[in-house]
């Protein structure tokens, strides 16, 4: 759909703004003159557009949330027994760490 500015919807005549309501879906437009026609045409614009972008921040919002729960994973270890055999094979969970790890103190 083509964005209109007032300009160009002045510049139109009846027949044209009618054309232009009726894909628009302003109901009643048979009875609006050509000025409030205009300006009905500028506010049903305005309206579609702040629906799309108030869906795309929706649909924003909701894959951020899906990527902090993929993130959010546990870091697993694996330990072997004594005699380094995969036998008795422990699995530790711990949760992920975040960040840089801390300095280590030098001993003099």
């Amino acid at each position: 759909m083509q964005k209109y500015n007032i300009l160009e919807l002045n510049e139109k005549d009846l027949s044209a703004l009618h054309e232009i309501a009726q894909a628009l879906g302003i109901p009643d437009i048979k009875t609006f003159e050509k000025s409030k026609l205009v300006y009905r045409i500028l506010d049903e614009q305005a309206i579609s557009v702040a629906g799309k972008q108030a869906q795309k921040f929706a649909l924003r919002q909701e894959r951020k949330a899906n990527t902090i729960h993929e993130n959010k994973k546990v870091n697993k270890k694996v330990i072997q027994d004594s005699n380094n055999q995969n036998k008795g094979l422990e699995i530790v969970t711990e949760p992920k760490r975040r960040g840089r790890p801390p300095k280590m103190k030098a001993e003099n």
